[in-house]
C-alpha cells in the first residue's frame, strides 16, 4: 500500500513540476507582445471627410460619392456574376 501512495505522490509531484515550468515559461509573453506591437497615440485615426475627399480627388476619382457607390456596386455585381455557378443541366441525349 505504501508503494502505491509513494508512486502517486511522485506522479503528482512530477506533473506539478512540469506544469509549473510551463506556467513560468509563458509568464510575461502578453506584456512582450503589447510592447512590440503597441499603438502610436500620436497617429490620428479619426474620420476626416475633407482628407478623404482630397485623397479621392488626388487619385483622379469622381468627387460625386453617389456615382462612386454606383460604380462600385456595378463592379461588385459583375464579379459576383462571374463567380456564381448555376445549376446548368447537362446535355440530354438526342432522341432517335
Amino acid at each position: 500500500m505504501s508503494n502505491i501512495i509513494r508512486q502517486s505522490v511522485m506522479v503528482l509531484g512530477g506533473s506539478f513540476g512540469i506544469a509549473w515550468v510551463a506556467w513560468k515559461g509563458m509568464e510575461g509573453t502578453d506584456d512582450d507582445i503589447y510592447k512590440q506591437y503597441k499603438e502610436d497615440p500620436s497617429v490620428k485615426k479619426s474620420y476626416d471627410e475633407r482628407a478623404m475627399m482630397m485623397e479621392v480627388l488626388k487619385r483622379g476619382g469622381d468627387s460625386n460619392l453617389k456615382a462612386v457607390r454606383e460604380q462600385t456596386n456595378k463592379v461588385r455585381e459583375r464579379i459576383a456574376e462571374e463567380h456564381t455557378t448555376y445549376n446548368v443541366p447537362s446535355k440530354e441525349p438526342s432522341e432517335k
